[in-house]
């Protein structure tokens, strides 16, 4: 099974995301912008999109983190 978010970034990311870290918690424990981080968040979203098989729940958990950031 081809893996939906490529990347070690982007795994790193969505992980702390789904865990309930803030853009700006995940920004700092990488030592990244919380700007770098958002553009990351966004990639993420649509590799998932773009995956056939992309569980909902998490693609809500990322909507839900992203319209609380915002």
């Amino acid at each position: 099974m081809a893996k939906l978010v490529h990347g070690d970034r982007e795994i790193e990311v969505l992980h702390r995301l789904l865990n309930g870290n803030s853009m700006r918690a995940i920004g700092k424990h990488m030592k990244l912008s919380s700007t770098t981080i958002i553009r990351t968040r966004d990639i993420i979203v649509k590799q998932m999109m773009m995956g056939r098989k992309a569980p909902f729940s998490v693609l809500y958990k990322i909507l839900l983190v992203c319209l609380t950031e915002q």
